[in-house]
């Protein structure tokens, strides 16, 4: 069973009754007999919209009470829980601060402050919430579970467990102790689910999309270069799957196609890279590009990797094999890969190192990568490919805003030897569902 899919279940619990409401399956109106202006039928109706997910009607119930009671934290409370279930973290997160300042020995704020923390992505503050919370109401073990979830997705697996233990103690479900025998130790949650997938791997399925624009500046000539990329993935446990829709300019040439790229584990710490990508009639972009690259982890935090390109064009073939090396080093990803490509009468070899730095286990991180050596490089229309001598640098990052939007970037420099600069940025965004 999924270690991660088992705290979310339980969490599902933190909002509706951290307030003593139950999650009702049809809103509960007002009594009949109830005065509808008074204060209490007018909070029970926000209440009860909030719960039926009409947020936007309970909000601005909410609000209008606000107007004649400004002062009224339950009122805070109900508003800023309607905005964090709505998805309107920041929002959520003015109120239920407030709330927090204004009853500060209130468990019941810190705890709704402390979700809106974790699903805003501000996991430091969310466990300062949870603690808070603790020690006002050290028997509720729902902030446990909170934190378990909290250390689980960061690869804390020894923390987690110290809080399902201490749930379990204060009255959360036993059953929650039967996922600590193989609940995997930190260094071995983190590397796992690096090792699946580059770009990113959750535990729980989603669907992702994403568009990305790269603009190439060639310099002195004048011209540039673009790329607009539009894609459409699925993430689960296992692998990633996705779609891609291209659109290319090079030398005021237009070349259009589409790609599919999977991540899939193969077998004991090993995974795959799959990429097939087709543009029939490209004037200068292949016709057909195509690699797969196969990661074998090994001695706990190394991983060894092989790979082979294909790439089709008008005039020619090429072919690029690679191999490469890699080492986890708690938050840093290093890794060294040697490639060579054959084609144009000669072998090419090139170099290439990239430096890695999580923030958290997967979704955000900054890298830094650079590429020497002789490389196929594309020079003119044609298309005209040569072997050249050239240096690439590329500095980037991904950052998650909230639980689903996040956008990333990456600036990358190109010096080809007898030809002109390459300047530019990449820059996109992720949506998740």
């Amino acid at each position: 069973m999924n270690i991660l899919l088992l705290f979310l279940l339980a969490a599902v619990q933190l909002f509706p009754t951290s307030m003593g409401w139950g999650q009702p399956t049809q809103p509960v109106l007002p009594a009949p007999d109830s005065d509808p202006l008074s204060y209490e039928a007018q909070f029970e109706t926000a209440k009860q919209n909030a719960l039926g997910g009409r947020y936007e009607e309970a909000i601005r119930l909410y609000s209008q009470m606000l107007a004649t009671y400004p002062e009224n934290t339950d009122l805070l409370m109900g508003r800023g829980l309607a905005y964090s279930w709505s998805g309107n973290y920041t929002d959520a997160l003015v109120d239920l601060e407030t709330v927090t300042q204004r009853t500060p020995n209130n468990a019941e704020a810190w705890l709704a402050y402390g979700n809106a923390c974790f699903w805003s992505g501000k996991n430091e503050a969310a466990l300062t919430a949870y603690g808070k919370c603790i020690a006002i109401n050290p028997a509720n073990p729902e902030p446990h579970i909170a934190r378990a979830k909290i250390y689980s997705q960061a690869g804390q697996g020894d923390l987690a467990r110290q809080e399902l233990e201490s749930a379990v103690q204060k009255g959360a479900p036993p059953t929650l102790l039967d996922i600590l025998s193989p609940f995997p130790t930190e260094e071995e949650t983190v590397i796992e689910k690096r090792r699946k997938a580059p770009q990113s791997i959750t535990p729980h399925p989603f669907w992702e999309a994403a568009f990305s624009y790269d603009f190439t500046d060639l310099h002195p000539s004048g011209s540039d270069w673009q790329i607009h990329t539009t894609a459409i993935r699925r993430e689960t446990e296992s692998g990633v799957i996705g779609i891609e829709g291209i659109l290319a300019e090079r030398f005021n040439y237009w070349d259009e196609g589409v790609a599919v790229e999977a991540y899939h584990e193969l077998w004991d710490n090993a995974y795959g890279n799959l990429r097939l990508q087709g543009m029939e009639d490209a004037e200068v972009m292949p016709h057909f590009d195509g690699w797969v690259e196969i990661y074998q982890g090994i001695l706990d935090s190394w991983e060894v990797s092989g790979s082979i390109r294909y790439m089709n064009f008008t005039d020619g073939d090429i072919k690029i094999y690679g191999v490469g090396a890699a080492k986890y080093i708690g938050n840093w990803y290093l890794r060294g890969k040697t490639t060579f490509s054959t084609g144009l009468g000669t072998t090419d070899v090139s170099q290439t190192f990239l430096i890695r730095h999580y923030f958290g286990v997967t979704d955000n991180y900054a890298h830094f990568q650079v590429t020497f050596g002789d490389e196929s490089t594309l020079i003119g229309e044609g298309p005209h490919i040569e072997s050249r001598a050239n240096e690439t640098f590329v500095l980037g990052f991904q950052k998650f805003l909230t639980p689903s939007f996040g956008i990333f970037a990456d600036l990358h420099y190109q010096d080809v030897e007898d030809a002109a600069e390459r300047r530019g940025i990449l820059a996109g965004i992720r949506y998740r569902w």
